[in-house]
């Protein structure tokens, strides 16, 4: 038991959970966390209706409906929130790539001819970005996941080549991540339920 609880070891097994389910773990993990805030929420709704309504025996119905009703509007909200944030770090990832390029584009005679240029290339960039990140969320958790569960892996025992070792947990992990969501049927054919992540 000691053994398993050595920090080397589970530094290990917490890198190979991630390269192998990082993002079932993140996906998973994102509705639990909604549906124990929005059923919190629903209970505390649930016990005031009960306290001001004086319901007495009826309070633990309205009391577990209250939770469930919170359970799946906090399950909404999180991916809504999930959503929004890919949103705004494609826009923002974006507008600053566009403003690269118009930056870079600067001194040509076609950049010239447009004083909006700059503005629109930020504006192009902001757009492309968006639309790339709530395209591409899937694969950008499998990546960011990937990479963790690689770096981890490669530094939980002193391994000889630390290097080799994390570029082969993340190119294995990169495969078998993405073949784990395809088999689970997260893939571009799939339902539209499975699809809004």
């Amino acid at each position: 038991m000691e053994r398993l609880l050595n920090p080397q070891v589970l530094q290990f097994t917490v890198g190979i959970i991630l390269c192998l389910f990082g993002w079932i773990c993140y996906w998973g993990g994102l509705h639990v966390l909604g549906a124990l805030a929005g059923g919190a929420f629903g209970v505390a709704a649930g016990v005031l209706a009960s306290y001001v309504g004086q319901l007495g025996q009826n309070s633990l119905i309205v009391i577990g409906i209250s939770a469930l009703v919170g359970a799946v509007g906090g399950i909404f909200l999180i991916r809504m929130l999930h959503r929004g944030f890919f949103l705004l770090s494609g826009i923002f990832i974006g507008l600053l790539l566009g403003l690269q390029v118009a930056v870079i584009l600067h001194d040509t005679a076609w950049a010239q001819q447009f004083q909006w240029f700059k503005g629109g290339a930020g504006l192009a960039g902001a757009v492309l970005g968006a639309l790339a990140f709530l395209l591409l969320s899937r694969h950008i958790i499998i990546i960011i996941t990937s990479v963790a569960g690689a770096f981890l892996t490669a530094l939980s025992f002193p391994f000889r080549d630390p290097l080799l070792i994390f570029l082969i947990a993340l190119f294995l992990a990169l495969i078998i991540q993405t073949g784990v969501v395809r088999h689970f049927g997260f893939s571009r054919t799939a339902p539209r339920a499975a699809q809004n992540n």
